[in-house]
């Protein structure tokens, strides 16, 4: 089951990331293009994000409503634009010749030298390697443009999908380290796995 909800965290000593940052990438792969997510593209997200399999394996709970979705999606665009610290790059995910949204992935910068990233992808479109398409893609982006040469993956011990992405772009087991507290007061082990840029061939 492609279910590829993943968190990543990436560490780099480097005081020049916010100036390297580019908020308004539009990224392409072979299949897909990943562009900036717009206040707009709740419409398209809101009926998927409805289907509760996508939250086996994360923290959260469906949008209640267009209206809240909408409201999330307007505070994440605001906040993008203030470029305060933490802000996010956010990517709709489609297939270049399609205008549907097949998924949602985001950049985090906590701070000048940590960086989350969390992928989804929406159940329709599991078993189609896509995440794994998405997610190099953006790797690759935080590799070069932004010069992180270190990624550390947290994942959730039971999410078998995103182990196996992350297996398949590199990465290597580290240690099973944390809990991830849901919001339902269960608590489930992680994964660390770490990828380097010097890994790239």
């Amino acid at each position: 089951m492609d279910k590829l909800i993943v968190s990543f965290s990436l560490n780099e000593n480097n005081k020049e990331l916010k100036k390297k940052y580019l908020p308004n990438s539009i990224l392409f792969s072979d299949r897909l293009v990943l562009k900036p997510l717009s206040i707009g593209d709740a419409d398209s997200c809101f009926l998927p994000l409805l289907d509760l399999s996508i939250y086996n394996y994360i923290p959260e709970s469906p949008p209640d409503s267009l209206e809240e979705l909408v409201d999330d999606f307007e505070n994440v665009v605001s906040n993008n634009k203030d470029k305060t610290s933490p802000y996010s790059v956010n990517w709709v995910i489609r297939f270049s010749n399609q205008e549907n949204c097949v998924g949602l992935i985001d950049v985090t910068f906590l701070s000048d030298s940590e960086v989350e990233i969390g992928v989804l992808i929406f159940p329709k479109y599991w078993k189609k390697g896509i995440g794994k398409e998405a997610c190099a893609e953006v790797v690759e982006y935080l590799f070069c443009d932004l010069g992180i040469t270190r990624v550390i993956a947290n994942v959730n011990a039971f999410n078998e999908a995103s182990i196996g992405l992350l297996k398949s772009l590199g990465f290597i087991f580290m240690s099973g380290y944390y809990e991830e507290k849901f919001k339902n007061g269960m608590s489930r082990r992680g994964y660390r796995y770490e990828f380097y840029r010097k890994w790239k061939n």
